[in-house]
């Protein structure tokens, strides 16, 4: 077999290691030189006989598995580039959901500032407003650093801790977040919610976004349409014994037959400045705690978003 071996295999010792072991068998892959010069990968069996006296005649086989191998090559070559696109487009989505969520407290920010400005010019300066648009700023400032925070937590799922968050609680704390952007819309912000709601096992910073971004929504909605009347209505209540759902339904123009279909398809968007990730990140992020999110028409007009939460969480969602 020398001839056909390609030197520099060193296969010899390892042949002698497998029959001072005892080894019934000696298997191991091999480059080959075929009669014609062609180089292949081989399988290559060798069977040692139970008698030393026999040795004279050993059982050797060859199995070609030279597609095989460029096949497996070809497939782990194509899983890294595979991976490498994945981490391009996580990183990817994480900067487009940073600079989408970000948009909101730093343009509080930046109004409440404005405000402040207004209240100091005043003579004499007043100084209560003052205190209430500097408190208004460190509020969004804080909010906006625990966006980033819960950002950083993605690539680190075990620091994301479950808390029992007040369905009731995250929405007034959400209206009063969006008080500006309602007060300069023009628009009314109702709730209604079910007596006894209860607590919901969530990540209370990620449903406050997903919140933010469905009300954010149906103010642009009714902001492109001009809609006369201009009302949001959250309304949450408990559907079963596993269920807290929250809808958020504005009077807007509603969601168009085109639309429905890539609602929460990543980069689709019906605005001319909007980036479309908005709602697949909602999407994605409450389906990784075990909720949905889902967007129809209502039947007396305008769209309605219905977040679907479950109340404990099974342990592989958390």
């Amino acid at each position: 077999m020398s001839r056909s071996i390609i030197p520099g295999q060193e296969r010899f010792l390892e042949v002698l290691q497998a029959i001072m072991d005892g080894a019934p068998v000696f298997e191991d892959k091999v480059e080959i030189r075929a009669d014609n010069g062609e180089e292949k990968l081989v399988l290559l069996s060798i069977s040692f006989p139970e008698d030393p006296a026999a040795f004279n005649r050993v059982v050797v086989s060859m199995v070609d598995v030279t597609q095989r191998e460029m096949e497996l090559k070809a497939l782990a070559e194509a899983q890294a580039e595979l991976t490498k696109a994945s981490k391009a487009a996580t990183v990817g989505a994480m900067s487009a959901s940073l600079a989408h969520e970000l948009n909101q407290p730093l343009g509080a920010i930046v109004v409440n500032s404005q405000t402040l400005l207004r209240w100091l010019d005043r003579d004499p300066p007043d100084l209560a407003a003052v205190r209430r648009s500097a408190e208004r700023m460190i509020r969004d400032s804080q909010r906006a650093s625990e966006i980033i925070q819960n950002t950083r937590n993605l690539l680190s799922p075990s620091n994301n801790k479950l808390e029992d968050v007040s369905v009731e609680g995250l929405i007034d704390e959400t209206m009063a977040l969006m008080e500006h952007e309602l007060q300069r819309s023009g628009t009314t912000l109702l709730m209604e919610t079910s007596s006894r709601l209860p607590s919901v096992s969530a990540v209370k910073i990620e449903l406050q976004q997903v919140l933010i971004n469905l009300i954010t929504n149906a103010i642009q909605a009714m902001d492109e349409a001009a809609s006369p009347e201009r009302t949001i209505t959250i309304a949450a209540e408990r559907p079963d014994v596993e269920h807290v759902c929250v809808a958020v339904r504005d009077t807007g123009p509603g969601i168009t037959d085109d639309a429905k279909e890539k609602l929460f398809a990543p980069f689709f968007t019906t605005k001319e400045t909007g980036m479309g990730m908005g709602l697949s990140i909602c999407r994605t992020t409450l389906e990784a705690r075990g909720g949905t999110l889902d967007g129809n028409n209502h039947p007396e007009g305008g769209a309605v978003f219905e977040m679907r939460l479950l109340i404990k969480p099974e342990v592989e969602y958390a």
